[in-house]
């Protein structure tokens, strides 16, 4: 799953907007939605920021051992 995909279902699963989700981190309300529309890949530290703003971490574990419920970022 490509990052902005796997922070949209984080987002809706938490029932959070991709707006509200940009205004948490401080930016623009169209910040998220942009980024994915033009095919960003954020750097680690701005999809640590935009997962954190979801109760989200990243996390390196060994690909045998990670857990089923994971969401995987490829």
């Amino acid at each position: 799953m490509q990052f902005y995909d796997a922070a949209y279902k984080i987002a809706g699963e938490k029932g959070i907007s991709i707006e509200n989700l940009s205004l948490s981190l401080g930016k623009t309300s169209r910040y998220v939605g942009s980024a994915k529309s033009r095919g960003s890949i954020p750097r680690i530290d701005n999809a640590a920021m935009i997962l954190g703003a979801m109760d989200y971490v990243i996390c390196a574990v060994p690909k045998d051992k990670v857990p089923e419920d994971a969401i995987v970022i490829d």
